[in-house]
């Protein structure tokens, strides 16, 4: 077994690189995110693995699930890709609340999406293990450019309702997530559908991947989106000297300073957000004992 974990931590390690290097201007720490897997993996995966294998029972497709042999009726496959999207999308998005509701590292909205792909990878390298031994590193390589960016790109439609519930709107996470949940259930759905009826061949192969980047690419779209909105966008100017520095730079080149902090003051003057402490506001040079600038 020993092989499948190490190739399984792998894949996860490769995609887990993907979305830290898509968290810009203020990085999560990587060993949160690395605990946010393992318990995405745990909090998702094991309760969804158990109602996937009742539901399995109870519409007798157990044996007809990705086999070569002929499919079982395709009312009970589509109920059964109906359950698995649904029942899959709900655990990791309940998993996702339930870790980042009191995680302080969850600092501004485009974490959501962050923590969100996280706990989805958690959750496929969860389900890869028990397909690597039953199918071989094989499956594995091919379910990393198929099942995971799919499960990424899912994550990141109900991880926008979790954004939203924490910073723009009102009335609690699970009301906020659930509308999200809905269109990620279905189109897991319809992607299981299709590879249900269609198991084992190139074409099918072709499609998954097709259709996996393209959620991918959603998820890239909302990641630009939310990190226009980030507070940090500017931290690379320096808010003590006013420097310019490299883009990946967390100290001021100049004056050693700390470019990222996730206590920002807002100058009255201008509302430029500025590092805490800092002696005046780096945009208008505005001064104010009251407000913390001239500590």
């Amino acid at each position: 077994m020993l092989p499948v974990y190490l190739a399984v931590a792998l894949s996860a390690a490769l995609w887990l690189y993907v979305i830290y290097r898509n968290d810009k201007f203020e990085p999560e720490p990587v060993r949160t995110l690395i605990r946010v897997a393992i318990q995405g993996a745990i909090f998702s995966g094991l309760p969804s693995a158990f109602f996937n294998s009742a539901a399995a029972i109870a519409l007798n497709v157990t044996d007809k699930i990705y086999s070569t042999n002929p499919p079982g009726s395709v009312s009970d496959m589509l109920s059964f890709a109906l359950f698995v999207g649904f029942n899959e999308e709900f655990f990791k998005a309940m998993a996702a609340i339930y870790i980042l509701r009191k995680l302080d590292d969850f600092n501004e909205p485009v974490d959501a999406i962050i923590y969100s792909m996280t706990v989805a990878l958690g959750f496929a390298a969860f389900e890869n293990i028990e397909y690597t031994v039953a199918g071989g590193v094989e499956l594995l390589l091919v379910r990393s450019f198929t099942a995971v960016p799919l499960h990424l790109g899912l994550a990141s439609i109900w991880g926008t309702g979790i954004a939203m519930a924490k910073y723009y709107r009102k009335g609690g996470y699970f009301l906020n997530v659930l509308p999200y949940i809905i269109p990620a259930a279905l189109l897991h759905a319809a992607y299981n559908f299709y590879l249900f009826l269609n198991p084992g061949n190139p074409f099918s192969t072709l499609i998954a991947v097709l259709f996996a980047f393209a959620t991918i690419n959603f998820a890239s779209r909302r990641l630009r989106y939310f990190l226009n909105k980030s507070p940090f966008k500017n931290a690379r100017i320096c808010p003590l000297c006013l420097t310019k520095n490299n883009f990946f730079d967390k100290y001021c080149k100049n004056c050693g300073s700390y470019l990222v902090s996730d206590f920002l003051n807002t100058c009255p003057n201008c509302g430029t957000k500025n590092k805490a402490g800092a002696s005046f506001c780096r945009k208008c040079g505005e001064t104010c004992e009251s407000c913390g600038f001239n500590q």
